[in-house]
């Protein structure tokens, strides 16, 4: 794992908590392939308060077990023994607003997706692309993870975003079938986004938010199960660097109006 990730952040956890996690499943389970960009607006305000509904449940009804950050985020993760999903889950406070935070998370073009890539899964990601139809954003990116023997992995999904009246934004992930701009290609194993993905983006103030990634994805084929739980320490750990990426935006415009008053 580059930069020692899931190791750092396993010795954050006691022993007590580093114990298999229990999960109660919810009673159903959204799994939305349908074609976004032929959906009526109704449909897609009931798919997307369905969406909203299914990540509250499984952010509430899975008794999560994990451990925190050095500075207080709190990272879960879940690796069934009878499948192949990885399940994690992420929470940290991020200075920035709701709405700066969803715009950040909910790229609109190509030029927008390639860098959150690179800061939020600047260990894996080896390329992507993305195409906006309507409001509904299809995304492909190829994962790799530098293990001799282990293909790339190539995710294709759906990405929405709304909110509700009280200001909770959601930017959500949905598995896409097929798109024939990116059909299967030899030598990539074709990965899922499963159930439904995303992040919960609560308002605390005008300008911090609480951020809840949830993530629930199948890498198919074989990993050695350090890798699993590598990868599993990274996605939960993709709050520690959306919180990173904003507190890092403070610093650099506050560098910027100090050169700027030193130099008039």
């Amino acid at each position: 794992v580059h930069g020692g990730t899931f190791q750092n952040l396993m010795g954050n956890c006691s022993s007590a908590k580093r114990r298999a996690l229990s999960v109660v499943r919810p009673q159903s389970t959204f799994e939305s392939e349908i074609e976004p960009e032929i959906q009526k607006e109704d449909q897609l305000l009931k798919l997307n308060e369905q969406a909203a509904a299914y990540l509250e449940n499984i952010e509430t009804q899975v008794n999560w077990r994990g451990c925190k950050d050095v500075r207080g985020a709190d990272l879960s993760w879940y690796l069934p023994s009878d499948s192949n999903l990885i399940m994690t889950k992420g929470v940290a406070e991020v200075l920035a607003s709701a709405e700066e935070i969803a715009d950040f998370t909910f790229p609109k073009s190509q030029a927008e997706f390639g860098p959150m890539l690179q800061i939020l899964y600047k260990n894996y990601t080896r390329d992507s692309d993305m195409e906006m139809k309507g409001d509904v954003a299809w995304l492909w990116m190829r994962i790799s993870y530098g293990v001799p023997g282990i293909k790339d992995r190539e995710f294709l999904f759906t990405l929405r975003h709304f909110h509700n009246p009280l200001g909770t934004h959601y930017v959500i992930l949905n598995n896409l079938p097929k798109w024939d701009k990116h059909p299967p290609q030899k030598g990539l194993v074709r990965a899922q986004v499963k159930g439904t993905t995303g992040y919960i983006i609560r308002p605390i103030t005008e300008n911090t938010s609480q951020v809840t990634f949830l993530a629930m994805t199948n890498p198919k084929g074989w990993f050695p199960i350090w890798l699993t739980n590598a990868i599993a320490a990274s996605n939960a750990s993709v709050v520690c660097r959306l919180r990173d990426h904003f507190e890092q935006k403070i610093v650099d415009k506050y560098n910027e109006k100090l050169n700027s008053n030193s130099s008039n």
